[in-house]
């Protein structure tokens, strides 16, 4: 019978290709491929799982019941509320069904082998009461989401359960389950209980030196007291939210479910901070705290990145990353022996080990500031950011709250904060209904259509821009920071009405995105080639990118132009750092998991995926500017909870100065013309910002007058 390791290795097998499924969506070429084979293999699982090998391996029941629990969880993290419902209603028949069939076999077959040994024996405890908890708990989240009744009731069964059956991590997640819902529902003395079930973790803390335990404990207690409008609460969110931070940057991505729960903690405990010191009128914590949130959640997203390869400084910060780990596991380890067993030292020297780390992430800032970037959470010095800010530029951050939308607008001279009265629900629909709303044939803005169109981007506009309208007078360029929900809509695409039609944001300003606020501190870099290698059309399914690819190359002497079976891996990493590097080829983004994302180039198999972990290996220092004139290179589609982090980001950390990528997938004739307009206006001396807005400009005023066609690509970093 197939022993627990081979089971568990099938286990991460089809969790992974679950997700692999979902982030490639089902019209993928190989979604239909991964489907066949995840049937297959679930259906070998659960005969597995439930048949006879079960009653002489119940290892084999404990794994299915974990994959299904794995399934339920990434089910709720996706917003597939039906399937995570249809995995709870299978689990409950089984429950129902088959499982008493299974204990009776089961007891019958073990309960004579243990007490042969003199140990009595019981199906109750263990693993199994560890299984069924979890199911209480996953029946919770599904309540929660749902907003169904029952909660309170399955996480009270899942208490009873883990008390047959102690586990540190299941005694985690209960508690703070409990809290969550809690916050959620308030019922009748909500803060009281609230701050019962922190104390329960601080207590569980201390019991078994459970560090998440006292992190989470944290995060509930200053969630409890932020939403009750206790006084204390900015200074418990501070304290919770440094504490967050540091779990993040010394967990890394060895435990990838922990990481993301990290980060979505943080991510609560940073919009009540934001919520609170906007009620203060405290704009500069308020913007101080954004900046922190959107470096925790770029921490969150690169975690799985591998080191630079040539980096001791980055190699020095692993090592003492997985030091730290192997400690933490020792010091709780430790709470299982007699005292006297017990090393007490251990603490001294994680504490140690600690400090060690924190201090090889300051050396790598010192050697390679963007990939320390992703390791840990460094605050941004906004002193020295304003004093930077060019007189002719505005930055604008918006912040999507729950209950309205914080814009931050900073120029070289002030900083001001704006409450919009617009809720974050509100400013997902507009969105994700510019998102959905494709051109027609013969698109008109005085169609029904465009009618419609119109009236979302007038109101992004006055969400987005207008209440800053006193800075913006007068300047050139905005440098836009977006959050959560915005980092989808392309904000030159917002309008306002002018004689009777719209005029975009990129008709009156350049714009220049960024994926955090610190990003804005620009080095000066030193003159870089005007040289340029293109690659494009490598699977020859993009005919127009093959044209554009030679049209760029003919407007740069000496040219490097790479197409079809030629536009390989090895003719990309045989040019050192060209000045300018066009990428005309299909991008497979997934938001989840940016190891995963890739471009086609020409090849078969793995040399036909250029990966992020490959693009981190490149040396870009000396490249100005990065086009990936590809298909959703910059995100994507919009993924409820996923962290942005993106192909564009991946080059970006690779040294390069600016990248022009892709916010969804793009006609492969418009993409053309601008381009090609693009490095017209870059040839002629334009700086990238001024080219790209010419080019904008020129395409919505011509035959694209539709946002889709010319408002897709968005210019990321320097503009200079």
């Amino acid at each position: 019978f197939p022993h627990r390791w081979t089971v568990e290795a099938a286990r991460i097998w089809v969790l992974s290709m679950v997700r692999w499924y979902h982030r490639l969506g089902k019209d993928h070429p190989l979604a239909q491929q991964i489907d066949q084979r995840l049937r297959q293999d679930l259906t070998g699982l659960v005969v597995l799982g439930t048949g006879l090998e079960a009653v002489n391996n119940p290892e084999l029941l404990s794994q299915l019941y974990f994959l299904v629990l794995d399934l339920g969880r990434v089910g709720l993290e996706l917003g597939e509320l039906d399937k995570v419902a249809e995995l709870d209603r299978a689990l409950d028949e089984f429950e129902q069904t088959r499982l008493p069939g299974i204990k009776a076999k089961l007891e019958k077959s073990l309960k004579p082998r243990f007490h042969s040994l003199g140990i009595a024996f019981s199906l109750e405890n263990g693993d199994l009461a560890r299984l069924l908890s979890g199911h209480q708990r996953l029946k919770a989240r599904l309540a929660l989401a749902q907003g169904a009744a029952g909660a309170s009731q399955h996480l009270q069964r899942a208490a009873a359960l883990l008390e047959k059956a102690p586990d540190v991590r299941g005694e985690v997640d209960l508690h703070s389950l409990a809290g969550q819902a809690l916050l959620r529902l308030k019922p009748q003395g909500w803060v009281q209980r609230g701050l019962e079930q922190a104390d329960e973790l601080q207590h569980l803390s201390q019991r078994t030196s459970s560090r998440l335990a006292l992190v989470e404990g944290q995060a509930l207690r200053a969630l409890v007291l932020a939403q009750s409008g206790a006084p204390e609460a900015v200074k418990a969110l501070e304290e919770a939210s440094s504490a967050l931070e540091s779990m993040i940057a010394e967990s890394g991505a060895a435990d990838p479910e922990q990481l993301l729960n990290l980060g979505q903690r943080s991510q609560q405990v940073y919009a009540e901070l934001l919520r609170l010191y906007a009620d203060q009128k405290a704009t500069a914590q308020a913007l101080a705290t954004l900046g922190r949130q959107q470096a925790a959640e770029r921490v969150v997203g690169f975690a799985a990145l591998a080191a630079p390869a040539d980096s001791s400084a980055a190699a020095a910060v692993e090592a003492s990353r997985e030091r730290n780990r192997a400690l933490q596991d020792e010091l709780e380890a430790q709470q299982a022996l007699p005292a006297e067993e017990r090393d007490p030292e251990v603490t001294q020297k994680l504490a140690s080990s600690r400090a060690e780390f924190y201090a090889a992430v300051r050396d790598l800032r010192a050697s390679d500031p963007d990939y320390a970037a992703t390791l840990a959470v460094d605050p941004v010095d906004f002193t020295s950011l304003q004093k930077r800010l060019p007189a002719d530029t505005v930055l604008l951050e918006p912040y999507p709250g729950e209950d309205r939308l914080l814009l931050f607008a900073v120029t070289s001279g002030t900083f001001e904060m704006y409450s919009v009265p617009i809720r974050a629900e509100a400013i997902t629909a507009l969105v994700k209904q510019f998102r959905r709303s494709p051109p027609a044939a013969s698109f008109s803005w005085d169609s029904v259509a465009g009618k419609e169109l119109l009236k979302v981007l007038t109101q992004l506009d006055a969400a987005l821009l207008e209440p800053a309208d006193s800075l913006l007078q007068g300047k050139q360029r905005i440098a836009y920071v977006p959050s959560g929900i915005l980092h989808y809509f392309p904000l030159q695409a917002a309008a306002r009405l002018k004689n009777g039609r719209p005029e975009f944001v990129a008709e009156r300003f350049e714009v220049v995105n960024f994926t955090r606020t610190g990003d804005l501190l620009l080095e000066a870099h030193k003159p870089v080639s005007k040289t340029l290698l293109a690659l494009g059309n490598p699977d020859g399914s993009l005919p127009e990118a093959e044209v554009e690819a030679r049209q760029v190359g003919g407007l740069f002497p000496g040219a490097e132009v790479l197409v079809n079976q030629a536009a390989t891996e090895e003719g990309l990493l045989a040019h050192h750092a060209p000045g300018y590097l066009h990428l005309a080829t299909h991008g497979v983004l997934v938001a989840r998991d940016l190891n995963s994302s890739y471009l086609v180039l020409a090849g078969a198999g793995e040399k036909a995926r250029f990966r992020a972990d490959e693009v981190l290996r490149m040396n870009l220092d000396d490249t100005d500017l990065v086009t990936l004139s590809a298909c959703e290179t910059a995100l994507g589609e919009y993924q409820p909870g996923a962290n942005v982090s993106s192909l564009a980001e991946a080059f970006a950390l690779a040294g390069c100065h600016s990248v022009l990528a892709s916010l969804w997938k793009v006609s492969d004739a418009s993409t053309k013309d601008l381009m090609v307009s693009f490095y017209s206006n870059l040839a002629k001396g334009m700086t990238k910002g001024q080219a790209l807005r010419q080019a904008q400009v020129e395409l919505l005023g011509g035959k694209y007058p539709h946002p889709y066609y010319w408002s897709s690509f968005v210019l990321i970093g320097d503009w200079r």
